[in-house]
């Protein structure tokens, strides 16, 4: 996909909608940060979702953001 990003963007196109169709399309990563959020029952269906929760994590978790983010004030709550 990386690769077909660069080779039709160096075209002067865009691919943006396909290739995340495509991301769409892939399973999901499995690693402990992600287990952590499936088991407070939050839902990642593709490799899109756990590409996104990953962000969250390091943006707001791991910084102790809690209060900022959406999830983090609905599980202190």
């Amino acid at each position: 996909m990386p690769i077909k990003f660069c080779y039709t963007k160096s075209k002067g196109k865009d691919a943006g909608e396909e290739i995340l169709a495509l991301i769409g399309e892939l399973k999901k990563e499995r690693n402990a940060v992600l287990n952590k959020f499936e088991s407070i029952g939050l839902t990642i269906g593709s490799a899109i979702h756990s590409q996104a929760t990953l962000r969250l994590y390091k943006q707001y978790c791991s910084k102790n953001k809690c209060l900022e983010c959406e999830i983090g004030v609905k599980l202190i709550q």
